[in-house]
């Protein structure tokens, strides 16, 4: 065969297929974004062809992920924000032994958001309600801390509610968030501080001042002077339901049913809805009717001093009229003050006297008061009865002293005598032998009979006992009474004198 160009004749066509190694996916499986450093996340790895899969590889960018071989695994994110790339294969015991790598698959990982911390409403009134807001975006997948002033509260929510705010809510405030998936916080929100200020106050005044004058016009003002817009309210004691509105309430012509306790009170639409309440004031109704009194009194003498006054119970802001003998709009006199004098009357200060009041712009008058009357005694007769009784008076002295002198006498004669009555001469006649040791006296009855007492001396001494009875004897006091009135027999005779002899030792 040498020499020749000898071939062989040409086989039968063979067809070779090239496959391409099955291709993976990666899918996040959850949860959905946004992600946070920590945050977990379920990854899966998908291989279309063939389903004896059963070991996989995972890569974040070029690193292996170690022990992590599953079609479906649950890893966390890095510690630090950016954007990772997530890749897989398969591998199987047959032929083909291993998948192509997956599309990378982009993770954003977010850094952790500073909280914003935000006051509602501001400023912040007494009694109102206060909402603080702690804000991250997005607002889900975290539960809140709360520093209330320096104690740390939990909550669910990203709301804290103070109701019905005091001076005591006052100081510093702040939040932050913990993350539901990895339990990392964010950080702190800025430090906010409120001050909770009082309502705006509700000032009244009253013009004029409490008592007033049954018919006067008392005219009440609320004032507010912070903020505007205020619709004013008027209460009367502890009823809620107001009196009047507006900014002034006029009570006019006051009578008994207007006493009683007013306040005000600012509303409004927008916040601050009310202020506080004013003050309360009393006001107080009197009669307007004066009382007129004379000092020292009605009757005078010529050259008396007198003093009228005007009782009201009321002094503030009044003017005083005087009048005499006829109310008319001409007064005698007028005063700031409530007393009248006159240093000294004479004749024609006689009569009578009228007084009433007036206050206020408009002017208000008080009724006029009942007439007193200024009356003159005459001297001669004044002189006559201080007469009579200046003689009155020495009489009553005369008797005083004699009196006092019995008494005396009768003091100094006690513990030394004893008395025994003496009804008849017979008696007298059985005790003649002790006669010189007694003294008798005597006592007239109302038709002149003698009623005689028998004092017995009882010294045990016989000098002694002559010494006092001669005492005795001489020092006896006999008075002699004579009634104003004198009996008349019943015969029309001679009168009887009822005469009365004491003796006093």
């Amino acid at each position: 065969m040498r020499g020749r160009a000898v071939s062989s004749l040409m086989s039968g066509s063979l067809y070779v297929f090239v496959k391409a190694l099955p291709t993976a996916a990666v899918t996040v499986e959850s949860p959905e974004g946004p992600y946070y450093p920590g945050d977990e996340v379920t990854l899966r790895c998908d291989i279309a062809e063939y389903t004896d899969w059963y070991w996989y590889y995972w890569r974040r960018g070029n690193d292996n992920i170690p022990n992590q071989n599953k079609q479906s695994i649950t890893i966390a994110h890095p510690d630090q924000a950016g954007q990772y790339q997530y890749t897989c294969e398969g591998s199987r015991q047959n032929r083909p032994k291993t998948s192509q790598h997956s599309t990378p698959v982009s993770v954003s990982v977010r850094a952790f958001p500073v909280p914003t911390l935000t006051v509602q409403p501001s400023p912040v009134f007494t009694g109102e309600t206060v909402t603080l807001t702690c804000g991250i975006q997005p607002s889900s997948g975290w539960t809140y801390q709360w520093n209330i002033l320096g104690s740390i509260k939990p909550s669910e929510t990203n709301t804290y509610i103070i109701s019905r705010a005091t001076v005591s809510d006052q100081g510093e405030y702040w939040c932050y968030g913990v993350r539901d998936r990895s339990r990392k916080s964010t950080y702190y929100s800025s430090t906010v501080q409120f001050t909770v200020n009082a309502l705006p106050l509700a000032t009244l005044t009253v013009e004029p001042q409490s008592p007033v004058f049954t018919g006067e016009n008392v005219t009440l003002k609320c004032v507010i002077e912070s903020l505007s817009g205020w619709i004013y309210k008027w209460y009367k004691e502890s009823s809620r339901t107001p009196v009047s509105e507006g900014n002034t309430f006029t009570i006019r012509g006051a009578a008994e049913s207007h006493k009683g306790q007013y306040w005000c009170q600012g509303e409004k639409r927008h916040r601050p809805t009310s202020s506080q309440p004013s003050r309360r004031i009393t006001l107080d109704v009197k009669d307007s009717k004066p009382k007129l009194t004379l000092t020292p009194g009605h009757q005078l003498l010529k050259g008396d001093s007198v003093t009228l006054r005007c009782e009201l119970g009321v002094s503030s802001d009044l003017v005083f009229y005087w009048y005499r003998n006829t109310q008319t709009s001409d007064p005698l006199n007028q005063t700031d003050g409530n007393s009248y004098s006159i240093s000294s009357v004479k004749v024609s200060d006689g009569g009578q006297y009228w007084c009433r009041a007036r206050r206020g712009d408009p002017v208000f008058y008080t009724q006029y008061s009942d007439a007193a009357e200024i009356k003159f005694t005459d001297a001669g007769s004044s002189t006559l009865v201080v007469a009579v009784g200046v003689v009155m008076g020495l009489l009553v002295a005369f008797a005083l002293v004699i009196l006092l002198v019995l008494l005396y006498r009768s003091k100094k004669a006690k513990g030394s005598v004893s008395v025994t009555p003496n009804l008849g001469p017979q008696q007298s006649n059985s005790h003649s032998t002790t006669s010189q040791n007694r003294v008798f006296g005597g006592a007239v009855a109302g038709t002149g009979d003698v009623v005689y007492a028998e004092i017995e001396l009882k010294d045990t001494d016989e000098k002694k006992k002559e010494a006092k009875r001669r005492a005795t004897m001489s020092n006896t006091l006999y008075s002699l009474l004579r009634p104003v009135k004198s009996a008349v027999s019943d015969g029309g005779g001679d009168r009887s004198s009822d005469v009365t002899y004491a003796n006093a030792k």
